[in-house]
């Protein structure tokens, strides 16, 4: 094996993508992205936040990108920011946090337990941008074949023409009928001598190629997979019947495993914060936002049930 370097390793490994399909890096997957990172967003609401920190932007960070640090400057006071790692411990832990912001007068390298704390979401420092990316990717190939199939399955014709004429006579019928017109009328021509038309339907059996609607079960059931990763109650889509009181534990305790260890992680965290700082910052549910979903899921359960 060659000696390469780590610029030339990631010149080469950072292009490396499958052979027949790339699920990520497109419009659709970011878009999938924004709108999934929102919802995890929503499930956490802070308490006792001062009024010159970020809420949203203190959300951002943790989920995206694991912990912010929380120091004193001398222009903005005791503010969060995102922050870079340095140094190890006996545990192989950071010991340092590398801040840097166009506003600031200079970086920043803070000893954490000294000159700073950090706010993290999860015991590995990390966050949950890889847990988005997922089912990001997974809801944006499920798009692309919806798309693909009902393109696939549209109902075409297939013109028989024998002059360039009568090509651009069927053209001009096709997108008169495409247009919405009551009445196209053509020259007799286009029928055959019986009286039949001189066109025949390209595809006519649409029903054995037609999947949109296990397609849309599909992008339903991954979409009730990753609420149950991030936090938000939810029965399986698949689940018609009314669930058993042990299916319905076994869901609720699946759906807030991770959630429970990232606010247990936030409260520790953010108790070494407020010790530091004398504030008063703690982290809980979105209660009112769990409240309409529990409730929803509950009548949801309860007409599957009248329906058996």
């Amino acid at each position: 094996m060659l000696p390469y370097y780590f610029d030339t390793i990631n010149q080469f490994e950072s292009h490396i993508v499958p052979g027949t399909m790339k699920a990520g890096d497109n419009a659709l997957s970011m878009y999938y992205r924004r709108w999934l990172g929102q919802r995890a967003f929503a499930i956490f609401q802070f308490k006792g936040i001062p009024d010159n920190w970020d809420e949203e932007y203190i959300k951002f960070i943790l989920m995206c990108w694991g912990a912010v640090a929380v120091f004193r400057t001398d222009k903005f006071g005791v503010i969060p920011q995102q922050c870079g790692y340095g140094g190890y411990n006996v545990y192989y832990r950071p010991t340092r946090a590398i801040v840097a912001n166009p506003l600031f007068d200079r970086s920043y390298e803070l000893k954490i337990g000294e000159d700073c704390e950090l706010i993290r979401l999860s015991p590995d420092w990390r966050g949950i941008a890889d847990l988005i990316g997922h089912y990001a990717d997974l809801m944006a190939v499920t798009t692309t074949s919806i798309i693909t199939n009902l393109y696939n399955t549209r109902l075409s014709y297939v013109f028989g023409a024998e002059t360039k004429a009568m090509a651009e006579s069927f053209k001009a019928m096709m997108d008169k009928i495409g247009t919405g017109d009551p009445a196209v009328f053509v020259d007799k021509k286009l029928f055959r001598e019986d009286g039949t038309p001189n066109w025949t339907p390209f595809q006519q059996d649409i029903n054995s190629s037609y999947i949109v609607d296990k397609l849309q079960a599909a992008e339903r059931s991954l979409m009730n997979d990753y609420y149950t990763c991030i936090g938000i109650p939810n029965i399986p889509y698949e689940k018609t019947e009314r669930l058993i009181t042990a299916e319905s534990d076994t869901n609720d305790y699946a759906t807030f495993c991770l959630a429970e260890l990232w606010k247990r992680t936030l409260n520790f965290t953010l108790g070494k914060v407020n010790a530091m700082f004398g504030l008063n910052v703690s982290v809980d549910y979105n209660q009112k936002l769990l409240e309409e979903v529990r409730n929803n899921v509950d009548e949801r359960n309860s007409d599957s049930s009248r329906d058996v």
